[in-house]
């Protein structure tokens, strides 16, 4: 750890804890000095350095204006140095807040779900909260609106969002998370998702272009026959990681985790996953697709774990790389570990550069090479955003991604 981030750590971990984050901060604290930030000598962080955060001279955050909403009559939160809302009524018995005043139920799940005695991103984010966004959906409610999340990076600055979704039996909501920010900060965000008998969740991320370094850490807890759908949308960033630990401990539980990255420069891009099939007629799909051009560089490491006794599992993995550069790197290892009989599990990966033959028939039809390659690169990205299974979302999604194409189109121009 670089000495600048190192007296940043210890002057806030020192510092006055919430009492509802006491004993969360003093373990993250405790595991943070045991582990240390990790190397690529470990094996899940093989492919990523985190120099790149180590060296940033770093300073608390503050607080950011609440932006804009992506969609129209979503209820917003700001996760910054404090949480500053912009939400309208909601349902009874659903809470939306600090964890000060969250539910019993909510409070007693807080560092149950993501291990900060493994993971040291997880355990720096404990030792340095500040708070924790707690959403509580009590059983058979549902949220008709979006709850928006936006987790801003600033020049500079380092913040430490926690987030706790609970979403009790036949619940559901949807979660649209927004990295804001193109200035080199750092985040460090985990999330904690534990989904009762019957719940469903939706899950989409959209990361912002720039030089911030954002690491994403999500534990979600499914159980029988819940739902947790994500998709992460990454149009930059210098370093990013997004880690996903997912376990299925109820018989019929889904678990989708698909993402979107689209890179250029010296852009990092690191998608980790492990889902454990803990129980009988599980589902679990991933599907991610990058398009990378620069000096970038993807990765994607996925592993599927079936447990003895999880029969009649459904498991599958697919990476998908187009490289636009002879410079850009795409690092792929999939992994399945299956200790059941009777079990469907396949994995796939193929990296390569466009279709000339596509390429060649649109410009028999008179449009120019520009144009036919974006067109191209379009689809390609178009064809994961598709998963998404909300219609407004997906749009929002999609034109995103036209815009970033588009600016990246506009600079090839100039």
């Amino acid at each position: 750890m670089s000495a600048t981030l190192r007296q940043d750590y210890e002057q806030r971990r020192t510092g006055a804890a919430p009492a509802a984050l006491a004993q969360l901060r003093a373990q993250g604290a405790a595991d943070f000095d045991r582990l240390g930030f990790p190397t690529p000598r470990a094996e899940r962080w093989k492919y990523t350095s985190l120099a790149p955060i180590e060296n940033l001279p770093l300073t608390p955050g503050a607080n950011d204006p609440l932006p804009a909403a992506l969609l129209a009559g979503a209820d917003r939160v700001v996760l910054g140095a404090k949480i500053e809302r912009s939400v309208g009524a909601l349902p009874g018995g659903v809470y939306l807040g600090s964890i000060a005043d969250a539910p019993a139920a909510a409070r007693a799940l807080l560092g149950t779900l993501a291990s900060s005695e493994t993971e040291a991103l997880v355990a720096l984010n404990a030792a340095l909260a500040n708070d924790a966004l707690v959403l509580f959906v009590p059983t058979g409610v549902a949220l008709t609106r979006p709850i928006e999340l936006v987790v801003p990076a600033r020049p500079g600055v380092a913040s430490y969002p926690r987030l706790l979704v609970v979403l009790e039996a036949n619940a559901s909501a949807t979660i649209i998370e927004r990295h804001e920010g193109a200035g080199a900060g750092f985040v460090d965000l985990t999330a904690e998702i534990a989904l009762g008998t019957g719940a469903r969740l939706r899950h989409w991320r959209v990361q912002a272009a720039g030089e911030a370094r954002r690491i994403v850490t999500s534990a979600v807890r499914v159980g029988r026959d819940a739902s947790y759908r994500a998709f992460t949308l990454t149009l930059g960033g210098r370093l990013v990681r997004n880690q996903c630990d997912a376990r299925i401990d109820g018989d019929g539980g889904e678990v989708e985790l698909d993402a979107a990255y689209l890179i250029g420069g010296d852009s990092h891009v690191d998608t980790t996953t492990r889902i454990v099939h803990g129980a009988e007629h599980g589902t679990s799909r991933q599907t991610v697709k990058g398009v990378l051009d620069g000096h970038s560089r993807g990765v994607f490491q996925g592993k599927v774990l079936v447990e003895q006794g999880a029969q009649k599992t459904d498991g599958y993995q697919l990476s998908r790389a187009l490289l636009l550069s002879r410079d850009a790197e795409v690092d792929v290892k999939p992994e399945l570990e299956i200790y059941a009989d009777d079990v469907k599990c396949s994995h796939g990966a193929t990296t390569g550069r466009l279709d000339e033959d596509a390429l060649f028939y649109l410009r028999a039809r008179g449009i120019p090479a520009d144009e036919a390659r974006a067109l191209l690169v379009e689809a390609f990205v178009a064809e994961a955003i598709e998963r998404v299974d909300d219609e407004t979302v997906r749009d929002a999604l999609l034109a995103l991604a036209a815009g970033r194409l588009a600016r990246d189109q506009r600079e090839l121009a100039t």
